[in-house]
């Protein structure tokens, strides 16, 4: 941490910013330790280790990605089980305070902002939750976005690594003696849902790959979640949103199923009303573009025709 006390206060000449590997960087490096993953696994692989080098380079040839999520997740000396220990222990001084911190944000899909944060701790107010959620941001655990004042004040801070959520989701609480977990599960309810919400992630991590594909790089944007009700009080989730510089809005649906995706009329329904709500809680003039983002493309059907624009899982593998 640059802003630690000790030996090397002040004596700091250069800083370099590590970006986690994108997809296409993971695919890359899986053709180089040989690893006969097809691009629907090695998104999988990101799901729970994110582009971090060093937990790519314990994948072993030969091994498929369920035998390796249970050599290195769940065996009974596997070397992932207690990274997030590891990892909190050696770069925080308040370890105790950040992992409070995250814990609070992993089941808050959309983030949460600093004073929602302090409620989920039972605080009013504390100087060291700033400090540590500012810690969070700088080491690249968290995301911090800002929206529009009229959808929602302040900051939000949204748990955004894959390991650590993969953590709470599975590990932190684990009392299995199952060495053969993920692949006992591998097709469960359990680990689709996961995958699903995992997806949605990948997608945040691969905002200008998203961008690329509609086209739209060169263009302003601000991506944030929004969440709302309408006048009988029905809830409606947005969780990519692009707000474009070109008087556009892009509302994203991120969907990872085992074939093509079909709309269903009340899919299809449901992402209407949801768009109409955004315009009418949030007053905006923008003109409405659904786009769909998904593995394996979408199915054509009469209903179909509500989605502008699709984005693939190869779109995400672009350089940009």
């Amino acid at each position: 941490m640059l802003r630690a006390r000790g030996g090397l206060h002040n004596r700091v000449t250069v800083q370099m910013s590590i970006a986690p590997f994108t997809l296409k960087e993971c695919e890359e490096y899986a053709a180089f330790k040989n690893l006969a993953f097809d691009r629907g696994q090695i998104a999988e692989c990101y799901m729970a280790m994110g582009g971090v080098a060093y937990y790519w380079s314990l994948l072993r040839e030969g091994e498929s990605v369920a035998q390796g999520f249970d050599r290195l997740f769940f065996g009974e000396s596997s070397v992932m089980r207690d990274e997030f220990k590891r990892l909190f222990s050696s770069l925080f001084k308040m370890e105790r305070r950040h992992v409070e911190i995250v814990r609070a944000l992993a089941g808050r899909k959309a983030g949460m902002t600093r004073d929602e944060v302090l409620s989920a701790l039972g605080e009013r107010s504390n100087g060291d939750v700033s400090e540590c959620l500012a810690e969070l941001v700088e080491c690249g655990f968290l995301r911090k976005y800002n929206q529009p004042a009229r959808v929602r004040r302040g900051a939000v801070y949204q748990l955004v690594d894959n390991y650590i959520l993969f953590y709470f989701q599975f590990l932190d609480a684990w009392k299995g003696n199952d060495p053969q977990f993920w692949t006992h599960h591998y097709m469960s309810p359990k680990l689709n849902a996961w995958r699903g919400v995992s997806f949605e992630r990948i997608c945040f991590w691969h905002i200008p790959q998203i961008k690329a594909a509609l086209g739209i790089s060169g263009i302003g944007t601000d991506v944030y979640s929004w969440r709302g009700k309408d006048q009988d009080g029905r809830s409606a989730q947005i969780d990519m949103l692009i707000d474009r510089d070109d008087n556009t809005v892009s509302l994203c649906e991120m969907k990872f199923v085992q074939d093509e995706y079909e709309l269903t009329e009340d899919k299809a329904g449901k992402i209407r009303r949801r768009g109409a709500l955004f315009l009418r809680a949030t007053k905006s003039r923008k003109a409405i573009q659904n786009v769909l983002v998904t593995n394996n493309g979408m199915r054509r059907s009469k209903y179909s025709g509500v989605i502008h624009r699709e984005v693939t899982l190869s779109d995400l593998f672009r350089t940009q």
